[in-house]
């Protein structure tokens, strides 16, 4: 279960990044706004098939970094 919000919290920040104005993204270029945004697609719509542990770990781990 942990697991299943960890997942569900991901798709929160994912789609939130979706809704920031640009003037709010510009001034930090180095954030892969489009990947981030993007996350949530392969989250809500199981692109990557059946989602574990380390399937997140591999896809996410370019972008999960400015989450913390």
């Amino acid at each position: 279960m942990p697991y299943d919000a960890t997942l569900r919290n991901l798709q929160i920040l994912s789609e939130a990044t979706q809704r920031l104005p640009g003037d709010l993204k510009q001034p930090y270029p180095a954030i892969p706004w489009q990947q981030i945004s993007g996350f949530r697609n392969i989250l809500v719509h199981n692109y990557l098939g059946e989602i574990d542990p380390l399937t997140v770990q591999a896809r996410c781990s370019s972008i999960c970094h400015y989450w913390k």
